[in-house]
Formats: structure tokens, sequence, C-alpha cells
């Protein structure tokens, strides 16, 4: 069974979203109650668009702030900075992908490991050793968090296997992980403000 946005909600949900950009682009005032039904509205398509909590985060920020000093009805200026995300918003809607809602068969493993020196990703296929990838951390990286550090070594893990993952269209790629923030970071498709981008790079890439 897939799920998908009908036709004419999609096409609804662009004009508004472009509206938007154009009031953003404007510096013209919103009200924080219009705002909040916006992230309502995009909040719905969360079912079909599972990276949906990622990209809210920045807009919801945007409301948060606002009602610090200001109530429901006010009006606020929202950062032009907010366009990028909904252009994603209007490319994904417009793309309209369906999402499965059958449980894909699991045959492929992505364990790996993040220590303070470097990291190891290795890729088990049918209960066995396939692929085994390690490296030391970079400069920067050396001063990322724990968290951070896990995120970043699922990202290389992927990079690394991506022909051998392609291959793989109908079946899920199980991520282990002993750090229960990372798995449910990526599971609920939610970070913290310092790990979005991060975290983005990942989920495209698992896409």
């Amino acid at each position: 069974m897939n799920v998908r946005i009908s036709e004419k909600r999609k096409m609804k949900m662009i004009q508004a979203l472009m509206e938007w950009c154009n009031a953003i682009y404007m510096n013209k005032n919103v009200k924080i109650r219009q705002l909040a039904a916006l992230i309502g509205r995009l909040n719905f398509v969360g079912l079909q668009i599972q990276e949906t909590s990622l990209h809210l985060i920045d807009l919801d920020n945007e409301k948060i702030n606002a009602m610090k000093t200001k109530s429901w009805d006010d009006s606020m200026k929202i950062n032009k900075k907010m366009m990028r995300e909904l252009k994603w918003w209007i490319r994904r809607i417009n793309d309209n992908q369906p999402e499965s809602l059958t449980n894909k068969i699991v045959k492929c493993l992505l364990t790996k490991d993040a220590s303070l020196q470097g990291w190891e990703a290795t890729l088990m296929y049918n209960n066995e050793v396939d692929l085994i990838q390690h490296d030391y951390w970079r400069e920067k990286e050396v001063e990322f968090t724990s968290i951070a550090k896990e995120i970043k070594v699922i990202y290389y893990g992927i990079i690394y296997y991506v022909q051998f993952l392609k291959k793989m269209q109908d079946q899920a790629i199980l991520l282990c992980s002993d750090q229960t923030t990372t798995v449910y970071d990526i599971w609920k498709w939610k970070a913290n403000e310092s790990l979005i981008e991060r975290m983005k790079k990942v989920i495209q890439l698992i896409q």
C-alpha cells in the first residue's frame, strides 16, 4: 500500500508555499497564527515525506522565538533564510513520490564504531561480513561531539557502500548503533540545531 497526496492538494500547497516565499522576500508582516497553520499543513504530509521533522525545525523555531515577546495574533517578519526550507518543500511536494507502508525485507546490516581517533563501518549482507571501511578523523572532526561523530560515521559508511546499496531498491538497510540518541534522531528524523545539516546529508544518501 502506498500513500500520496492528491494532485489538487499538491497544487494548493505549492501555491501557498510560493506565496509565503514571496511574502518573505518582500519582507512582509505575517501573523504568528498563520505561520503555525502553515507548519501544521506541512506536518500533514509527514506520512509521505519522512524527513518532515528535520525540515520543520527552522520554521518552528521562528514561531517559538516570535511567541517569546508577542501573542498568537500579532504579526512578525520571517528570516529570509527560511526561503531555502520553503523551496525544499516545494520541490518535495512537486515530486509527490508515493511512500510505501509495506515493511521491506531487511537483508543488509550497517554497523559502525566511532572512537576518539577514528571510525569504522561494516556492511553485512545475509549475515556475512562483506565490506569493512575505516579511517582516522580529519582535524576538524576530532572536536565533534560523540553524537555528531556517530552520525558522521553513518554518512561515511553509506558513501563508501553507495554503489552496493543502490542495488537494494526493494530492501531495507538496518542501521545499528550503540548510541541511543543517534538511533532516535534517525528513526524520528529529528536532530538538534547543530546536527540538522549532517542529518539531512545522511537522509539524502539513504534515499
